[in-house]
């Protein structure tokens, strides 16, 4: 059966996330400005149940191509923006190897019917 759409409005202190969802952060107390194209007072992105897979996908697959095609880097020389790239594939790659971790992981099976008997008999084993 497939679950019909839901739209609620949460803190996220007592739901857990089954789906995607859209997150609002306010940063700032100030006002926002509307006819300002971006103020940073108030954020949004998409997230799924799986925040580490958001979080690789955000960084790897937005972050990092707009890091790289920016030409506004302040007062930071070469060096620094190279640092900083390679910094952020390092990071990046702990993330992907995180969820590589977590996902293919040891899978553990129950033991036969017979095998629990077994060891329930002669042991103290609760199973």
């Amino acid at each position: 059966a497939v679950a019909t759409p839901e739209l609620f409005v949460s803190t996220g202190a007592g739901v857990q996330l089954a789906s995607k969802t859209c997150v609002f952060i306010r940063n700032s107390d100030k006002p926002i400005d509307v006819t300002a194209v971006s103020d940073n007072t108030l954020l949004f992105c998409e997230i799924s149940g799986n925040s580490l897979q958001s979080i690789e996908a955000y960084l790897a697959f937005a972050y990092k191509p707009l890091f790289n095609n920016s030409a506004e880097w302040g007062r930071a020389d070469e060096e620094q923006i190279h640092d900083f790239m390679s910094e952020m594939d390092h990071f990046i790659v702990n993330v992907q190897e995180a969820l590589n971790s977590l996902v293919g992981g040891l899978e553990l099976v129950r033991p036969k019917a017979e095998t629990q008997e077994a060891l329930g008999a002669s042991r103290n084993f609760a199973l």
